[in-house]
């Protein structure tokens, strides 16, 4: 589906106003948002970020595919749904046999499923981005990044 189609079905009237926020967000972070290109079904992109975790124990490989997918869908007008994009996105950050994982449609489908219904169930959540912090705080959709620092640093009692 078209991703301004969806904005304004999911948004409506608002729909302006939140790509009016998230291009001046996006600006002051030195990049440009688009709400040009496609969505889909994500199911494969959530296996490959998966995957990347029971990689390393420090989240490295997840977090730097998360920020390719990210400016593929944000900055890119690319669909991350598809597999090219995905693969490409897996080469960008050196993830290795990201091709095997997408051939094999079990391959971390319990994982994503388990995730799914631990934080979506639990926590009510129908949305994203969705950010849990320390356990205790929760923000839901596009944060400014002067919100996000503080229930950070609120959590870890800096503030």
């Amino acid at each position: 589906m078209n991703k301004r189609e969806l904005y304004e079905r999911k948004f409506g009237a608002r729909a302006p106003a939140i790509v009016e926020a998230m291009t001046a967000t996006f600006a002051e972070m030195g990049e440009t948002y688009s709400i040009g290109g496609n969505v889909g079904d994500t199911f494969d992109s959530h296996r490959l970020l998966a995957y990347a975790e029971s990689l390393d124990d420090d989240y490295a490989t997840q977090n730097a595919l998360v920020e390719e997918l990210f400016k593929d869908y944000f900055t890119r007008e690319k669909c991350v749904s598809d597999r090219d994009v995905l693969l490409a996105a897996a080469q960008a950050v050196g993830l290795q046999d990201a091709a095997k994982v997408l051939d094999d449609p079990t391959a971390f489908a319990d994982t994503v499923e388990d995730q799914k219904r631990a934080f979506a169930g639990r926590h009510q959540i129908r949305g994203v981005p969705y950010f849990i912090i320390d356990g205790k705080y929760h923000l839901s959709g596009a944060q400014p990044p002067d919100i996000l620092a503080e229930a950070i640093e609120e959590a870890i009692g800096v503030a």
